[in-house]
């Protein structure tokens, strides 16, 4: 398991939440960890809008990859999808005010003024590490 110091470690050494999340399941969705991080290469910084974050998208491409269904007319099998997609959510929510960096971080990260901001207080690497250590904690409970 990840510590908030290595979460810390990797975002300084590039690695964002959602890859950090993901990579830390790529065992189990059969993968290397090197195709989960460029899986997820693309969620940085809520999209780089300040939108959903990372860690709870990296979370939902580990539970999508390990319960979603393959094709159409697989209503069962997105059914079990959404299922496990809630627990985590409701979890989440046990913890956090909603899933969204503005929120989360108190800063809308898309307005450079903003970001500016989070960077001086280094939210990213107190607060974001303890957001990525939560999803993985969660999703670790809903796949076993």
């Amino acid at each position: 398991m990840v510590t908030k110091e290595e979460v810390a470690d990797l975002f300084r050494r590039g690695l964002d939440c959602s890859q950090i999340v993901a990579g830390e399941f790529a065992r189990e969705c059969g993968m290397t960890r090197e195709q989960m991080i460029r899986l997820t290469g693309a969620y940085g910084g809520g999209m780089d809008i300040g939108e959903t974050c990372g860690a709870v998208m990296g979370a939902m491409v580990v539970l999508g990859f390990l319960y979603g269904q393959e094709g159409p007319d697989q209503d069962e099998q997105k059914a079990i999808a959404y299922a496990k997609r809630d627990e985590f959510l409701r979890a989440w929510g046990e913890k956090r005010p909603a899933c969204s960096c503005r929120v989360l971080l108190g800063h809308d990260i898309s307005i450079p003024s903003e970001l500016e901001i989070v960077r001086q207080e280094r939210t990213m690497y107190t607060l974001c590490p303890e957001l990525v250590v939560e999803a993985i904690e969660i999703v670790r409970r809903i796949i076993s």
